[in-house]
């Protein structure tokens, strides 16, 4: 069945359900965890801005956490680091439960 020229976009994602939610959080996070520990040399941002497309001033303000990456900053960084925006979901999952399983407490 063909969609109709009226019909909307599709979602890239669905940001419906806790699931899509809590994968959205995870993939977010991890990518502002990477790109910090990637840009904490000098001139390391530039590198990656010059290398991405990015906006100098969009990578700052996810860097500070004053902006939270959208599913294009996501999906431009998986490119960058040379993974499909699925492999970075499951890395995202794997280094979340990862982590998760760290804070643990042992007995």
């Amino acid at each position: 069945m063909m969609a109709s020229s009226t019909d909307p976009a599709p979602r890239k994602y669905s940001p419906r359900g806790g699931q899509a939610q809590d994968t959205i959080r995870i993939i977010r996070a991890y990518v502002v965890k990477r790109l910090v520990a990637e840009t904490t040399d000098r001139g390391a941002s530039a590198a990656l801005v010059t290398a991405t497309g990015l906006h100098s001033s969009h990578v700052a303000q996810v860097r500070q956490g004053k902006l939270s990456p959208g599913e294009d900053f996501c999906r431009t960084m998986a490119a960058h680091w040379g993974l499909t925006y699925q492999q970075l979901e499951d890395v995202a999952r794997a280094d979340s439960a990862m982590a998760r399983h760290e804070a643990e407490p042992t007995s």
